[in-house]
């Protein structure tokens, strides 16, 4: 969910409930002026990027970033591929 505009603008994620139809959990995090995300497989790690080069992986639990990861690679298309090491 974002609010507002520039640098007024507020992004948290939100946790429905959504037999009850009810926001449980709320957790703010730092807006991007272009943010995309998607969801790991398994539903547990919430991705976003689509704003420069980087890549920030949250726990779908906790809500907290876990890990960001700077690609120098475009990231402002829906595929994002990162090289096996």
């Amino acid at each position: 969910m974002f609010d507002g505009v520039g640098g007024n603008r507020r992004t948290e994620f939100w946790i429905w409930d959504l037999a009850v139809h009810k926001v449980i959990k709320k957790a703010p995090f730092e807006a991007r002026p272009t943010l995309r995300f998607a969801l790991s497989g398994d539903g547990k790690k919430i991705y976003l990027y689509g704003a420069g080069s980087s890549f920030e992986v949250f726990d779908g639990d906790t809500l907290q970033s876990r890990k960001l990861i700077f690609l120098n690679r475009d990231t402002t298309t829906n595929l994002v591929t990162l090289a096996a090491k």
